[in-house]
């Protein structure tokens, strides 16, 4: 445990004490190359409290969204996960279905902790997704209900690449590189 580097996590230390823990249990049965194990119970180090991560703030929001060099797909995608706070992976397979803009409300069937859930959209969402929606009908883009809301210039889904491209298009606007898409936005 000595010979891991200082500067690897916590986590990373709990890691390598689980291996260790497991090849020295296998050594005492099945393999029963020694009697009892070396280690004692409650070998395992503590994981400490995770990292701080990045997020923008509201005025940084305000110059992303209004910026007309972030192409209006982009801008569209950054403000609905800043202000719902999904994973960009749940965010980009969001379909029209998927929402109830009359009503302000999204539904979530499908995540990552297989919890559907569903719940008003914050203040200014649905009318932002309504002209969304009505913009890329009068560019002849299918809005039907089982078509992508979030779809880059080309029509294609937005969130795989989303990170790269969100350091991308805050480097070309010399904001601080900052994950756009983070965990830290979503919702509590």
């Amino acid at each position: 445990m000595r010979g891991i580097p200082p500067e690897r996590a916590s986590a990373t230390r709990r890691h390598v004490a689980q291996l260790l823990h497991r090849l020295c249990a296998m050594a005492v049965f099945p393999l029963r190359l020694m009697a009892a194990s070396p280690l004692p119970r409650g070998f395992l180090p503590k994981v400490g409290a995770g990292k701080a991560t990045g997020w923008i703030y509201p005025d940084e929001d305000a110059r992303l969204l209004a910026s007309v060099e972030v192409p209006l797909a982009w801008r569209v995608f950054y403000g609905f996960l800043h202000r719902e706070g999904l994973r960009r992976s749940e965010a980009a397979r969001l379909t029209w279905r998927d929402f109830d803009l009359e009503r302000g409300s999204v539904t979530l069937d499908e995540n990552k902790t297989d919890d559907p859930c569903a719940w008003a959209l914050s203040p200014g969402v649905a009318g932002a997704l309504r002209a969304w929606r009505e913009v890329r009908a009068r560019e002849g883009a299918d809005v039907g209900d089982d078509a992508l809301v979030f779809v880059d210039e080309q029509g294609e889904e937005i969130g795989h690449w989303c990170n790269s491209n969100a350091r991308r298009q805050m480097s070309r606007l010399a904001w601080p590189s900052v994950n756009l898409c983070s965990a830290a936005c979503r919702r509590g």
